[in-house]
């Protein structure tokens, strides 16, 4: 996985941030969770050993947020991280070595011609065929 370019990065930080923010926005509406969403920074960073981008809610004040339907609540101090999505990017030839480590054979392959996007059809070693597919 190559480092994101700068400029994409800046476009991304947006829309993850706003995405970080209805996590838990939504939290509040499903689940009554009362988290003062404004009290919550977007942190995003690129993890060159694993070559994915992690986010990160940090929590600016000391919160308490209850999971209603579970009867859980959960305190969070100020300046703790929550982790919240992982992004990664796979090339494709590498990723076929890696799911061979897990058991998994691509058994179909479906790409754009410069192999930016692509949707694999697995197969895990010992397993059958799903009839119809591929």
């Amino acid at each position: 996985m190559r480092k994101p370019r700068k400029a994409s990065r800046y476009w991304w930080r947006g829309v993850t941030a706003q995405f970080t923010k209805n996590l838990f926005v939504r939290m509040n509406r499903e689940l009554g969770a009362g988290v003062d969403v404004d009290a919550i920074e977007h942190v995003a960073r690129y993890d060159a050993d694993w070559q994915r981008i992690e986010i990160f809610a940090r929590f600016l004040v000391d919160q308490t947020i209850c999971i209603r339907p579970l009867g859980l609540t959960v305190s969070i101090g100020a300046g703790e991280m929550v982790m919240t999505e992982i992004s990664r990017k796979f090339v494709l030839r590498d990723l076929r070595t890696h799911l061979a480590t897990f058991g998994f054979s691509v058994d179909a392959e479906y790409t754009d011609e410069r192999e930016w996007f692509g949707v694999l059809l697995l197969r895990r070693e010992g397993g059958e065929r799903v009839p119809g597919a591929g």
